[in-house]
């Protein structure tokens, strides 16, 4: 659901039995999720190890939150009892599997881009991220999951609705204007739907974080307890 109140937007999972201890919006009771929750969601079920990097449910663990329901697994994130819905909130692995390919594209994007100018991740000093949903991400969680790079999460910065912004310092001021007419005319776009590497990347993504884990040093750290 959309960041409104009652979405739930955090989500810490304990490590022993998987219970798991959500935040909403506005302090009520849940009646689903939000990007934000998700994202949580996701990067604690790995840290707990009940999900594996293909973003399989473990079911060996015997957790009780993870239950299997018409030919497929669920983990049980809020009871009916607890829920505005009258019903139980559940994240599927189907629902995974959709996670995984969004934040999979996400970090392909991001490689492919640093590449083409001739960087990579760690030569960056700040990363912004605009968008009203991306105020509200947990950027450690985020690198969890292999959505962002995995460099030191005092780097990133919220800018919020950055479109907004921009469009009113275009409309209030001739000079920011100009600025940005010509800002517009030193971009260069790239395609990444045809570029080859991008696939690639992409291909390599679809696991948690990555196929290859020594690009997220930090999350193999928290992995092994160390």
């Amino acid at each position: 659901m959309r960041a409104t109140a009652g979405a739930i937007e955090k989500v810490i999972i304990d490590r022993d039995g998987g219970k798991p201890e959500i935040q909403t919006i506005g302090g009520i009771p849940a009646q689903g999720i939000c990007g934000s929750g998700m994202i949580d969601l996701l990067g604690q079920l790995y840290l707990s190890q009940l999900i594996d990097r293909r973003g399989k449910f473990n079911t060996e663990l015997g957790s009780p939150y993870i239950r299997r329901k018409e030919g497929y697994y669920e983990y049980l994130l809020v009871p009916q009892e607890e829920s505005v819905l009258g019903e139980d909130i559940v994240l599927a692995e189907f629902d995974i599997d959709n996670i995984i390919r969004a934040k999979a594209a996400i970090y392909a994007g991001i490689t492919t881009l640093l590449e083409e100018v001739g960087l990579s991740p760690t030569d960056l000093d700040r990363i912004y991220i605009a968008g009203g949903f991306g105020r509200y991400i947990s950027v450690v969680n985020a690198i969890v999951i292999g959505m962002f790079p995995d460099v030191d999460p005092q780097k990133y910065y919220f800018l919020g609705n950055t479109a907004i912004v921009g469009a009113y310092m275009s409309l209030l001021s001739l000079n920011r204007q100009r600025e940005l007419e010509k800002l517009a005319k030193n971009v260069t776009h790239i395609e990444l739907s045809a570029n080859v590497k991008f696939m690639d990347r992409y291909v390599s993504s679809l696991f948690l974080p990555h196929t290859n884990i020594e690009e997220f040093p930090t999350v193999e750290k928290m992995l092994s307890g160390s």
